[in-house]
């Protein structure tokens, strides 16, 4: 063992750890959704607000602490319990009007944490986020109006963080995606969209 190389992991490793809180996370969500029921409305408010301050409070340890490879995946972690809070929270107080600002303001809470870390794959799930509001927003014949909020946000990112081919493609994907919308709504005559060959060109 080299005293020197104790601290650093392998992809491996680091790929199964990342497994392992996911896992965690959809079986606790898993939990809750097989008990809600049973739950009192007071419990289910307080233990969801609570189980996503205490991942998160643990994450910004690990974060201060040096440790960002698990602070990372604790990021990741409780904004999964981020999101799954909004979509119960929403079903207790019955808040289903639209039903894409659920997946928005997901996406948006967890923006500021990866932005203000450079965190790549923080911004990734973020932005993968919004590309499911962007998709369910405009399918629904809703102008997603600030998805350049999440594109901006990569793009500083991918300039200032750590180097990531994944996220830069998935920004690429996801600014041609706007473009491309946003040119169908501006040329629209009618009630629908209709993609043309000018959008090829562009």
């Amino acid at each position: 063992a080299d005293y020197h190389q104790a601290q650093s992991r392998s992809l491996g490793y680091t790929v199964l750890v990342g497994l392992a809180y996911l896992f965690i996370g959809l079986a606790v969500i898993t939990l809750l959704g097989a008990n809600w029921d049973e739950m009192p409305r007071a419990l289910r408010m307080s233990g969801l607000i609570a189980i996503t301050l205490a991942v998160q409070g643990i994450a910004l340890r690990k974060q201060m602490a040096g440790q960002q490879v698990g602070a990372t995946s604790l990021f990741l972690l409780g904004n999964m319990f981020y999101g799954a809070s909004i979509i119960l929270i929403a079903q207790i107080y019955h808040l289903g009007e639209h039903m894409p600002d659920g997946i928005y303001w997901w996406a948006l809470g967890a923006l500021p944490i990866a932005v203000l870390l450079k965190n790549p794959w923080l911004m990734l799930q973020s932005l993968l986020l919004a590309m499911i509001w962007f998709l369910v927003q405009s399918g629904m014949g809703f102008y997603p109006l600030t998805s350049p909020i999440f594109i901006l946000a990569a793009l500083y990112v991918l300039l200032r963080g750590r180097q990531s081919l994944l996220l830069f493609l998935l920004t690429v994907v996801s600014l041609i995606g706007w473009v491309e919308y946003s040119m169908a709504e501006l040329w629209r005559e009618h009630g629908g969209y209709d993609f043309t060959s000018e959008h090829l060109v562009l």
